[in-house]
């Protein structure tokens, strides 16, 4: 499900039920469909990431899943989620970058979303 604000609301119920810092591990969309859908899913939860800690959550890590395309038990290598896709055709498994790689790159060497990426991918409150 493409929500977002459920990222905020799970930040924030660790903040107040346990008092712990939290760490989101898998998150990301399933892009083969869309070109920008790494991209856009990342810059809108981050956005919302950054609300939570902005409330008082302690988030210590957010982790996109996955770095690369890989084997699905149920569904082989039909779901594309990485970062960077995987040409399952190809013996030496080539990888390219998506778009969703020079958003992670922003968001990191800021360490916040960036006004231009927040425009581009808005995350409505």
């Amino acid at each position: 499900e493409d929500y977002p604000k459920g990222l905020y609301e799970m930040e924030m119920h660790v903040k107040s039920r346990y008092g712990l810092p939290s760490f989101v591990t898998e998150t990301g969309a399933m892009v083969q469909a869309d070109a920008s859908a790494g991209a856009s899913w990342l810059a809108r939860h981050a956005t919302w990431t950054r609300r939570a800690i902005r409330d008082g959550a302690d988030v210590r890590g957010f982790f996109y899943w996955t770095l690369i395309d890989n084997y699905e038990w149920n569904h082989g290598m039909a779901y594309q989620f990485g970062l960077y896709a995987v040409d399952k055709a190809d013996p030496q498994k080539k990888r390219v970058a998506r778009s969703a790689v020079a958003t992670y790159k922003q968001i990191t060497a800021a360490n916040d979303v960036p006004a231009a990426l927040e425009t581009q991918y808005p995350a409505p409150e």
